[in-house]
């Protein structure tokens, strides 16, 4: 039966409930061409017509006072000519005008490739100029007169020298570049940092982009996403399956619809690593829980295709089809829900073309230009139109060729076999790299960079600015502004001209060496190699990212697995191995501290700490008798460290003496290139480390002091002859990775301490740094007070250092197998531990076990610790003294701690003792304590807020005290307190604060 036809009046209401209203748009369907341009070239039109505003404004003021008018309103004059020139129905301007309003920009502009302003970059601003003058007024221009200008522009302005014909080398970005790129990046240090998440994202869509061709923005302009992906298992022929893959393009040039239209490209796996970007996209996808049925890679490989079938076709999990594959990743917030940016992506990619040894960077467009190339020597016209979304044979002719020629002429010429080898190599970029190309200026080239006119000249006027009371603000701040824009395009001007000179030079070298001698270049995985050990997994993958030979299935699977754990590894803080906390909690089962509590910087710190106390504590020992191993990260007694130290020196392959950072951790401490190259040392001695380059300069000048000049370098690996003390400098940041600009600052007399410190190292004395720890809310600070001289009896010497902010606590126990102790802690054997902040393993205060203190009595501040010294009579003469101690010498670094124990200290007065500190000083187990070279006496209490006034201390002992007698802890009774008695040895327990 026939569809019965409507009728007017239903047609009409039909289109009036889909909203239809009858003549409703007649104003807006009377534009012709409204959308004819995408929003990038809108803005593109509306910046130039802006200019062309401003153009039309200063002609008319120029007018104005030719004539003598007056300009009544600055603001109404210019919107009255901005009016006349492009509102609605405006008449076109005449040939002349824009001839020379396009002079105007000329003279306003500043190449890129050239000082002056190329053809084709003004024949593109006069063609936005045309298209956004229609587009905004409604009033066409003449095609004639567009024609003219165009080839004004080409033949008259270049004749006259104004432009220049100039357009940047066409190159082709091959697999060699790829390779090259690609085992730089997961092999080599980073320029940059490179979170471990960006990194494997990078490698993922940067296959992606050189198997599709895809232009820049297609997978950032909205993102990639999972929904834009097909996942498909596939049978092998041998058994088991392989990964293949559909992406799809949605945001291609002029695709006004992609949400409904897209280009897809296939992919798959590969079987060497380094171009199996299906093994990267499974990684991030388990990482995400983005696989329907898939929570692990176990489950992976457990998956087997059905008997009988070929394929098995995955799907993701509703809740991650809009997530973005590629998401931002800092080491501050780690990974987010946000899409990586298109600058991080360009910002990795260009970082490693320089870190390859590239001299110029190129664009994603010479990877499209190579792909274009390849298609089109195997696959029709129309399947090389597809794949790479270019349809015009013109456009590919004239932007899709590289400048050399791809024939071989001379093979057709005389019918010879072509041989294209020569041809790729004019044709792509390896003809600019170059093998140990610098990415840095040499410090002495740097340090004279501050002499520069300009630069001075701009540093004075920030002076001015900053003398000058009634000086704005914001012109201060703009100033500065300038000096540091001036002085970052200076360095990158110096720098590219530095490695111009370094190319040409080293490749003169190469003749005139006739190739028989081999480069001496700087090394360039220091980091890595530290890295790899406290990270296995990114060792492993850098071996078989680099490996030339396909990978088996089992090393395969190995590769995924380390992928995904880069993948969900947080790198807020990387806590070394066997050091992670427990809960988020600190692993030392005495301590048990939140690390939300403590900053990023503290944390490493902190469990450092807890670790060395715990053992010290277990084995009975002095802390200074247990050293840490940066490259074993374990803790050694002393008694095989100068064993182990030497060990180390005998295989000593890098330069680099300069600290290591990653993560809010310390990877690599500070290592004194003199000391490493003096074989008459104790290997110890020669070990010996910092943990910032700064606290190593005190000990640094003072053997470069006694140096005589000329003379060579000290470091075992470097024999450089060096001239003077300045050259010296230079060469330990240019070649040792010492941190510049210490050796500036002036030597002032708190460094002193350092050099005795380091003088009392070489005597068996310990080292520790002198730089004291902010106090943090949450968890108290304690400072150290430790005497600087072995027979001193006052504090007029004694200097103040400040561990983190942990709590101190003892373990009493003589099995190290004791249940208390935390498992991780094995005697006589490296013991995995964390550090971070200022403090080495090596280096830090001697501190004995302390008593158990109760934690609730908040006025508990002074305890006598660490009775080394068989000499009780100092002991006791000390006691019977008041000792004053500064309050500005016991300040932390903020100042402003809740913790400050000394608000309890009131009313002291000579020849008396205040009762609640003779009822809150700890007693001592002196049949703990050891004997000991090392002198002195140290007190833990926390430090007073600045400016508090001086305040008297006095600690009177119990009479009945002595080295074999110990007294229990004083609890809090009522204020009284009780009578330490000697004690019987019972059987040792833990006690801990």
């Amino acid at each position: 039966m026939p569809r019965k036809e409507a009728t007017a009046e239903e047609l009409l209401a039909r289109a009036k409930a889909n909203g239809y209203e009858r003549g409703a748009h007649r104003e807006k369907d009377s534009i012709r061409d409204a959308n004819r341009h995408v929003e990038k070239t809108k803005k593109n039109q509306d910046r130039f017509l802006r200019l062309y505003a401003k153009f039309m404004v200063l002609q008319a003021k120029e007018d104005c006072l030719k004539s003598g008018t007056p300009i009544p309103d600055e603001a109404a004059f210019t919107d009255t000519v901005r009016e006349s020139c492009l509102g609605k129905g405006a008449p076109a301007p005449d040939i002349e005008t824009v001839k020379d309003f396009l002079r105007f920009y000329i003279a306003t502009s500043r190449g890129m490739l050239d000082h002056r302003s190329t053809v084709d970059s003004v024949n593109t601003y006069a063609e936005w100029f045309f298209a956004g003058f229609t587009r905004v007024t409604g009033t066409p221009t003449d095609k004639e007169e567009r024609s003219e200008v165009f080839n004004w522009v080409r033949r008259t302005l270049t004749k006259e020298g104004v432009i220049v014909n100039k357009r940047k080398p066409k190159h082709l970005f091959g697999k060699e570049d790829l390779t090259e790129i690609l085992v730089t990046l997961w092999t080599k240090d980073d320029l940059i940092f490179i979170h471990e998440q960006n990194r494997v994202q990078f490698t993922f869509i940067f296959h992606v982009y050189c198997w599709t061709g895809a232009r820049l923005g297609a997978f950032f302009t909205g993102g990639l996403r999972y929904k834009d992906l097909e996942l498909v298992m596939k049978r092998l022929p041998g058994g088991g399956w392989t990964l293949i893959y559909k992406i799809d393009q949605r945001w291609v040039k002029n695709n006004r619809d992609p949400d409904n239209i897209s280009f897809g490209a296939a992919g798959r796996e590969h079987a060497k690593l380094l171009y199996n970007d299906g093994a990267l996209l499974l990684a991030m996808a388990i990482a995400d829980e983005a696989l329907f049925g898939f929570n692990s890679m176990e489950d992976l490989w457990r998956q087997e295709i059905p008997q009988g079938e070929d394929e098995v076709s995955l799907r993701w999990n509703e809740s991650v089809e809009d997530l973005p594959i590629l998401r931002k990743a800092t080491m501050k917030d780690g990974v987010t829900k946000e899409p990586m940016t298109k600058a991080a992506f360009l910002g990795i990619y260009q970082s490693s073309l320089k870190n390859a040894g590239y001299l110029c960077g190129t664009s994603i467009h010479a990877i499209r230009r190579y792909l274009g190339k390849m298609v089109d020597e195997r696959y029709t016209e129309t399947e090389r139109s597809q794949h790479i979304t270019q349809s015009d044979p013109r456009i590919f002719g004239q932007s899709y060729v590289a400048n050399c020629s791809s024939v071989d002429g001379q093979a057709a010429f005389l019918g010879e076999a072509a041989q294209h080898d020569h041809i790729n190599y004019f044709q792509g970029l390896r003809k600019f790299r170059e093998k140990g190309l610098p990415n840095r200026l040499p410090a002495k080239i740097e340090a004279s960079l501050g002499q520069d006119s300009n630069l001075l000249e701009l540093k004075n006027k920030v002076q001015q600015l900053e003398a000058d009371e009634n000086a704005d603000p914001c012109e201060i701040s703009t100033a500065k502004s300038k000096v540091r824009e001036y002085f970052r395009s200076l360095k990158a001007k110096t720098l590219q001209q530095y490695k111009q000179d370094w190319v040409r030079n080293r490749r003169d070298w190469k003749v005139t060496t006739r190739g028989k001698e081999p480069a001496k270049d700087v090394n360039r995985t220091d980091f890595t190699q530290s890295l790899f050990l406290v990270v296995p997994e990114r060792g492993r993958l850098a071996k078989m990212m680099a490996s030339d030979e396909p990978l088996t299935e089992g090393e395969m699977r190995q590769a995924m697995q380390d992928l995904y754990s880069l993948c969900v590894r947080d790198y807020t803080v990387l806590y070394r191995p066997g050091e992670e906390p427990i809960d988020g909690a600190c692993p030392v089962k005495c301590c048990r501290l939140k690390m939300e509590s403590l900053t990023k910087r503290q944390r490493n710190t902190h469990i450092h700490e807890c670790q060395r106390r715990e053992l010290a504590s277990t084995l009975e020992q002095l802390q200074s008798d247990l050293h840490y191993c940066y490259q074993c990260f374990g803790w050694f007694p002393a008694e095989i460290w100068d064993n182990h130290c030497q060990s180390h020196l005998s295989s000593i392959t890098s330069k680099r003496c300069g600290s290591i950072i990653y993560c809010n951790t310390v990877i690599s401490p500070v290592y004194c290139p003199f000391c490493l190259g003096d074989a008459k040392l104790p290997a110890s001695l020669r070990w010996q480390s910092w943990v910032r380059d700064r606290n190593s300069w005190t000990h640094l000048e003072a053997h470069i002091e006694g140096s005589h000049w000329p003379s060579s370098c000290p470091h075992p690996l470097c024999d450089l002859q060096l001239n003077d003390k300045e050259s010296f400098y230079f060469h330990l940041s240019d070649i040792h990775n010492l941190c510049r600009g210490q050796h500036t600052k002036e030597h002032n007399p708190g460094q002193d301490k350092g050099l005795v410190n380091q003088k009392r190292k070489r005597q068996g004395g310990d080292t520790h740094n002198g730089k004291r720890q902010k106090v943090t809310e949450g968890a108290p600070q304690t400072d150290i007070i430790t005497s600087s001289s072995e027979t001193s009896t006052t504090l007029d010497s004694w200097t103040v250092k400040s561990p983190s902010p942990s709590s101190i606590f003892t373990e009493t126990v003589t099995d190290f197998k004791n249940s208390t102790i935390s498992p991780n802690l094995t005697l006589l054997s490296p013991i995995r531990l964390s550090t971070g902040g200022d403090h080495n393993g090596d280096n830090f205060p001697s501190l004995l076990e302390f008593r158990t203190v109760n934690d609730e009595d908040e006025s508990t501040g002074i305890s006598v610790v660490d009775l080394t010294e068989d000499k009780p009579s100092t002991y006791d003469n000390w006691l019977s003294q008041y000792t004053t101690i500064s309050s500005s010498a016991c300040s932390s670094i903020k100042g402003d701690s809740d913790y400050d124990d000394n608000k309890s200290l009131f009313d002291l007065t000579p020849g008396k003792s205040h009762p609640s500190l003779e009822a809150k000083a700890p007693s001592i187990d002196y049949s703990r304590v050891k004997p000991n070279k090392r002198s002195g006496i140290k007190l833990r209490l926390n430090p007073p807020k600045p400016p508090t006034p001086k305040i008297l201390l006095r600690v009177k002992p119990s009479e009945q005290a002595s080295p074999r007698k110990r007294c229990d802890p004083v609890k809090k009774n009522g204020g009284g307190a009780r009578t330490p008695v000697p004690t019987i040895k019972k059987s040792r327990r833990k006690r801990c604060t």
